[in-house]
């Protein structure tokens, strides 16, 4: 399991929005310079998560929150590698249908069907997000409240 220190920013019925702590250790780094750390920390920070528990929890109470490693792996794999391949069999099939446009160069095919392939991906990617079997297979759960 993959484990964050978070804090409760909203409560609901059986169900608590959290967010991430701030990096207390960013202080203390001297490549503050060289770090994008704070960057995408700054740019997440706003982002809340709906996490269902059985803890009596309160707004500002911190908790540990945890997922699947194997979940995590396979959302990596579906996100990251699933535009790549899109990608590379758009612009096959781009070579593929080439000849029959007669004006066009065929370079100018390969990167349409190609593109159009990739954002195509990642559409399907996002309406697997938001669909029913999707949200309960890769929830979050509170391991504990910290004290």
């Amino acid at each position: 399991m993959i484990e964050e220190r978070v804090v409760v920013s909203k409560k609901e019925y059986g169900q608590v929005w959290v967010r991430t702590l701030p990096i207390a250790s960013c202080g203390d780094c001297q490549q503050k310079s060289a770090c994008s750390t704070p960057l995408v920390e700054k740019f997440l920070q706003k982002r809340e998560i709906l996490v269902e528990t059985e803890l009596a929890l309160e707004l500002g109470d911190q908790v540990v929150v945890a997922i699947n490693e194997g979940d995590f792996l396979k959302g990596s794999v579906v996100l990251y590698l699933m535009p790549v391949v899109a990608l590379l069999i758009g612009a096959g099939m781009g070579e593929v249908i080439a000849p029959y446009f007669v004006s066009v160069s065929v370079d100018v095919v390969v990167g349409i069907t190609g593109i159009v392939s990739f954002f195509l991906s990642l559409f399907l990617i996002y309406l697997g997000q938001q669909s029913v079997f999707c949200k309960s297979f890769t929830q979050p759960v509170v391991l504990k409240k910290v004290l």
